[in-house]
């Protein structure tokens, strides 16, 4: 919910409640997004994906971490 939301406030999905998910609001979302898709793909585009890169610098630091430890034992 809170990744939706951020990522909503980014201008890179539309999040719709579960409670007010009727019919025509999806409808009217859907339409939104067909008709705003070059935004969307831009906005895409320049969204950074650095997830994999963080999870590699802290396993980086975890094994200096365990190389500190096990040298200075």
């Amino acid at each position: 919910l809170i990744r939706a939301e951020r990522l909503q406030d980014k201008g890179l999905l539309e999040y719709l409640p579960l409670q007010d998910a009727t019919p025509d609001r999806l409808r009217d979302s859907i339409a939104s997004i067909l008709d705003n898709r070059g935004q969307y793909r831009e906005r895409m585009e320049a969204f950074a994906l650095t997830g994999l890169e963080g999870i590699l610098a802290r396993l980086r630091q975890f094994k200096d971490r365990a190389a500190l430890v096990k040298y200075s034992n």
